[in-house]
């Protein structure tokens, strides 16, 4: 039941994301759609770029890589993108 209590919210934030985007003059029912068009397209281009780069680089930096995703997650909790 308490779950519940988000639904609205979480839907007028969602409701929106659509009026704010270039894809509604011209698909009106397609902004989610599009929204993960493009981020399947991203992904698979990034998965071809990254399994072309030898693993033996990504142990050398592994450290590294650790300390930047654990600074972008801080950078997320404390900037983030809010719809009122």
């Amino acid at each position: 039941m308490i779950s519940s209590v988000s639904v609205y919210p979480s839907f007028k934030v969602t409701s929106l994301m659509p009026k704010d985007s270039m894809f509604v003059k011209y698909f009106p029912n397609a902004f989610y759609f599009f929204k993960s068009l493009a981020h399947t397209i991203i992904s698979i281009i990034l998965f071809i770029v990254i399994t072309k780069v030898p693993y033996k680089i990504f142990e050398k930096y592994a450290r590294q890589i650790f300390a930047g995703v654990l600074i972008f997650l801080v950078i997320v909790l404390l900037v983030g993108v809010t719809y009122n």
